[in-house]
């Protein structure tokens, strides 16, 4: 069988207009963009089990009372205003915590310290570029209507901690350091009237 030139002509352009695709996408598909929130998530999840259960060392994490306690039997105050509480009191740099005892009145939860936690590590990429560099301290206002320090910690898998009380005048959102350079640790500095002991176990 013999096809003449305008025959396979006819056929080829057939064959192309049938390999074309009915509806062609609008856009090709991209990879999605990093949002901060995804970076925040992020940072949150690869520290959450260091913050609320403690990994590797005994004094490792543990920044609530209760994870703190299963491994460390030491005396701490809480200060019942804040409801920040400190182990190690007579070292340099005390131990901070969130007090999630089921003994306190409208304890910290978990959902608590994550929500703060989060505050803290945005506060640090805001500040210091896509790859935090150096930890960052933000004032964060709590459920109990004061407001504290909140540390994130960006060495390794990151941490996040109270680290002390603040000026209540100060504004939520603002930078502890530039804010208050001098502002007092929790530690021996909870005056006596506010100052909740946690017994030595």
């Amino acid at each position: 069988m013999k096809f003449s030139f305008a025959s396979l002509v006819a056929f080829t352009f057939v064959s192309v207009v049938l390999a074309i695709p009915a509806e062609l996408p609008d856009k090709l598909p991209m990879e999605k963009a990093v949002t901060m929130t995804d970076k925040v998530n992020n940072a949150w999840d690869s520290m959450k089990n260091h913050v609320l259960v403690g990994d590797g060392a005994d004094t490792a994490g543990r920044h609530t009372v209760t994870s703190w306690q299963k491994k460390n039997k030491d005396e701490g105050w809480c200060h019942k205003e804040t409801h920040i509480c400190a182990f190690r009191v007579k070292e340099n740099v005390p131990k901070t915590v969130w007090d999630d005892r089921k003994t306190t009145p409208n304890a910290f939860t978990d959902a608590d310290v994550e929500e703060m936690c989060k505050k803290a590590i945005k506060f640090g990429f805001e500040t210091t570029g896509q790859k935090p560099s150096r930890d960052t301290a933000v004032i964060v206002a709590t459920k109990h209507g004061k407001k504290i320090c909140v540390r994130y910690q960006v060495a390794g898998a990151g941490s996040c901690y109270p680290t002390a009380l603040i000026d209540q005048a100060a504004a939520a959102g603002s930078d502890c350091e530039k804010e208050s350079q001098s502002y007092p640790a929790l530690g021996a500095q909870v005056p006596e009237g506010v100052r909740d002991t946690i017994k030595a176990k």
